[in-house]
């Protein structure tokens, strides 16, 4: 917090802000701030990750089980069953969810630059109904 500005980042955020704005998109406009201004110093570019996988985590399930579920039932936008995890994989997640769970740290995913994080979200983390990301780092 020493080389970070809140006051200054709430300016910039808000000057930003169109009406009628939606929670996730105030989300984004803070982090891609952030982002940007880790020209100033880099610690902003862990506060932009750290908004971010705040946000991601409020919308995706912590138990191995319940994310193996959503994308073993993922039906696409036609009404068609469209598994994004095979039979076999989402068996173990399902039999091993407690083992699994017991050595994920979520935390970890806070250890990410913004620009790592994004890259992750962007390309490698699966999607499901309205394109929302379905799984953690």
């Amino acid at each position: 917090m020493n080389f970070i500005s809140v006051e200054m980042l709430v300016n910039k955020v808000t000057m930003g802000l169109p009406n009628g704005v939606k929670t996730t998109q105030i989300v984004d406009l803070c982090s891609e701030t952030c982002a940007f201004m880790a020209i100033i110093h880099p610690d902003y570019t862990m506060l932009a990750n750290r908004v971010s996988v705040s946000s991601l985590h409020k919308t995706t399930f912590d138990d191995i089980a319940q994310v193996a579920d959503k994308l073993f039932n993922f039906v696409d936008s036609c009404g068609r069953p469209a598994p994004l995890l095979c039979k076999k994989t989402f068996e173990v997640m399902t039999k091993y969810s407690k083992e699994i769970n017991a050595v994920i740290d979520y935390t970890r995913d806070f250890n990410y630059d913004f620009f790592g994080f994004k890259t992750l979200e962007k390309s490698y983390l699966l999607r499901t109904e309205n394109k929302n990301v379905a799984e953690r780092p």
